[in-house]
């Protein structure tokens, strides 16, 4: 059975690493049309990081597996 201070620590680090992409998400796009992009570009700057994530993910799994 895990410990109650392995479980706060463990809480501790997802919260520090996505706490602050969860504040930063709804701002950026504001940021961005401030410096002149239009709703597009903001779009793909938007979404690119996150299919990134994804689609390497998948692809580091499957290398991952063949080594």
């Amino acid at each position: 059975m895990v410990s109650s201070s392995t479980s706060l620590r463990i809480s501790a680090f997802y919260a520090a690493s996505f706490v602050p992409f969860g504040i930063q998400l709804p701002f950026f796009p504001l940021v961005l049309a401030e410096r002149g992009l239009d709703e597009t570009a903001i779009a793909v700057v938007v979404a690119v990081p996150m299919v990134l994530r994804v689609s390497s993910a998948s692809l580091l799994g499957l290398l991952a597996d063949r080594i």
